[in-house]
């Protein structure tokens, strides 16, 4: 058992890779995407998913706000205002915790979580009350999607009940 825990410790993945950090970072502070995306090589549109899925990742209801609509990415200068709050929040799911957000998961596809926040379910011990047949029976969440949502859960001591 406490071998099993030593190796989820060490399994343990960053909620952003130190890349995707800099990027997000660097667009936020104003760097252009043209500039970003040469510096480091990484295609434009890249860049901008990188920034969106980080300020997403950060800080979830505040991205929602600044969308013009659920599907379009929010303009990089809404983004780039309210760019201290992104870059302090994205500071804080360092270690993944019960009452830690759903967002922290890393390797969960965005269209899974978006499922799972759209219904009210914002922390791991909201969603951990659900059953994975219920979790199917949310709109948009797919048996892939549950699967890395479960393999994720996994990782961090926790389960889902079946």
């Amino acid at each position: 058992m406490i071998k099993m825990m030593m190796e989820n410790i060490q399994d343990k993945k960053e909620v952003f890779s130190e890349k995707e950090k800099e990027i997000a970072i660097s667009i936020l502070k104003g760097m252009s995407i043209s500039k970003c995306s040469r510096q480091f090589k990484v295609g434009e549109l890249g860049c901008e998913s990188i920034l969106n899925i980080f300020c997403m990742k950060s800080n979830h209801s505040l991205y929602i706000k600044l969308q013009q609509s659920p599907f379009a990415w929010p303009p990089i200068n809404k983004l780039r205002h309210h760019s201290e709050t992104f870059i302090e929040d994205s500071k804080k799911p360092t270690t993944i915790t019960i009452d830690s957000s759903i967002w922290a998961l890393p390797d969960v596809p965005i269209m899974t979580l978006n499922a799972i926040w759209k219904k009210k379910n914002y922390s791991i011990r909201e969603l951990l009350k659900h059953s994975q047949r219920d979790l199917l029976r949310f709109p948009c969440l797919g048996k892939v999607g549950l699967k890395k949502l479960i393999s994720s859960l996994n990782r961090y001591g926790f389960s889902i009940k079946t």
